[in-house]
């Protein structure tokens, strides 16, 4: 189990609460040490200032012994001012060897030194410096020059402890140290309570997707959580609902297209059976039977046309805008028009198109003789005999336009909403004696949704109807 933890992604609460608690860490971190940093160098610069101030009165002081304005000895002078002072300081000739220290017996007595405050001080510069010398720890070295007028006669070197300061900084580290533990233990109390608010919608998402994918249409989320989290339940809420009404027309449409073909079966198994049972009929009765036989098998089979062509439809991915071709209307519907006449003559109806410049869109000449196909076939099926059907073809404005006009009897305003769907026929007494089996519409909807357009349905009972196609207008 351990492994596969290891091996495997981090549930993304862990993730946020470790890096909260890094960021809080590093923060925390970073900040102490820049201010501990700073408190250091601080204490340090005031330290220095403090020796160097002692170094020079220990000058001064070397200067009165040497000048005789002052009784005690060199050395006695030294030690006294260490005792008051609390600083050891050294006397240097100028050529660097020690004349004079406040420790007796001094380990330094006419040795050089070749430490680089006091090769400065020699130089005539005031200079500070740092050692860690054992066991005395954190030791400060302040050299100045001793002056003969203008010039640098030698110099004093003044050193203090700096214990007591080495173990305040080191007091503070581990403050430091305790609260930037504290700090990182709350971080990762309050980084894991956030967390858990900002992963559990995702959790809750995540099973509510997974009972989606075992076939529950019905799961829904509750939006919660942050701005994005709450957006992303939302989506998911309105996913979910989509799949359902897909669903439900795809059992709508089995159930449809089931009872559709349940009657040309029904109608060719009692045909069959009166076939059969009839043994006295005579050849004509027995032409007859197979005749209507044959035509429930094409009513049968015109359905199953129009559901595959439908299928295509709804199953074609739509290219991408700017890689269609343009595609000329007027032409192209004017050639569909010419070829559906003499249907529309065998109904006594009169078909005719009007068009006057060429009007371009981008999309598949396929489509469009779809949906002129089936919006005419529809209007010459549902016009009476003198009656007549009319196309125009026209650009207004950044849409091209083509209208299918009858003098049928219309469409009652309650079919309207309900034209497009699948197996839907406002006249369903009618029906069966055109033909239709209700999906010529919805085949023309899809293929102009594949166009990038819509189909629009204009009608009032008793004076005709008018579909109208709508797509984006192309430059030729």
């Amino acid at each position: 189990m351990k492994g596969r933890f290891l091996r495997g992604p981090l549930p993304l609460a862990l993730q946020l609460t470790l890096a909260f608690t890094l960021l809080v860490a590093a923060a925390f971190g970073g900040g102490g040490a820049f201010l501990t940093q700073g408190l250091q160098e601080r204490q340090l610069a005031v330290r220095t200032d403090e020796v160097l101030a002692k170094a020079r009165e220990a000058a001064a002081l070397v200067g009165q012994t040497q000048s005789g304005r002052e009784g005690p000895g060199l050395s006695q002078a030294l030690f006294t001012y260490q005792q008051q002072k609390g600083v050891r300081p050294i006397v240097i000739g100028s050529d660097g060897v020690v004349v004079g220290d406040s420790w007796l017996p001094s380990p330094f007595l006419s040795r050089r030194l070749e430490l680089p405050e006091v090769q400065a001080a020699l130089a005539g510069q005031e200079s500070a410096g740092l050692r860690r010398i054992a066991p005395d720890g954190l030791v400060l070295y302040a050299a100045v020059p001793l002056r003969a007028g203008a010039n640098a006669a030698g110099a004093v070197l003044v050193s203090a402890s700096l214990r007591d300061l080495d173990q305040q900084f080191a007091v503070l580290k581990g403050q430091m140290v305790w609260v930037m533990a504290g700090a990182g233990l709350l971080s990762l109390l309050l980084g894991w309570g956030l967390a858990r608010t900002l992963a559990r919608p995702l959790e809750r998402l995540a099973a509510a997707t997974t009972e989606l994918a075992r076939g529950d249409l019905g799961v829904r989320v509750d939006p919660g959580g942050s701005l994005e989290t709450a957006a992303l339940g939302h989506r998911f809420n309105r996913m979910a609902e989509e799949l359902a009404l897909v669903e439900q027309q795809r059992r709508n449409f089995i159930g449809a297209a089931s009872h559709e073909l349940r009657t040309p079966v029904a109608s060719i198994r009692s045909l069959g059976e009166a076939i059969i049972s009839d043994d006295s009929a005579d050849l004509a009765i027995y032409r007859e039977y197979v005749g209507d036989i044959l035509t429930e098998c094409d009513q049968a089979a015109h359905l199953v046309d129009r559901m595959l062509e439908l299928t295509r439809l709804e199953g074609r991915i739509r290219p991408q805008p700017g890689v269609e071709e343009p595609l000329e209307l007027v032409g192209l519907i004017t050639a569909v028009v010419k070829g559906l006449r003499p249907l529309a003559h065998s109904r006594g109806v009169d078909l005719a198109i009007a068009a006057s410049d060429p009007v371009w869109i981008a999309g598949e000449s396929w489509l469009v003789e779809t949906i002129v196909d089936n919006l005419v076939e529809n209007a010459t099926k549902y016009t009476p005999p003198g009656g007549a059907v009319w196309v125009e073809v026209a650009r207004q404005g950044a849409e091209a336009r083509v209208t299918v006009s009858d003098t049928g009897p219309g469409i009652a305003p309650e079919h309207l909403p309900h034209l497009f769907e699948r197996f839907y026929r406002a006249d369903k007494s009618r029906a069966r004696a055109t033909g239709g089996v209700g999906l010529g519409l919805s085949i023309a909807a899809e293929a102009a949704v594949q166009l990038g357009g819509r189909i629009m349905v204009d009608s009032t009972p008793g004076k005709g109807s008018r579909f109208t196609l709508v797509v984006p207008a192309a430059a030729p």
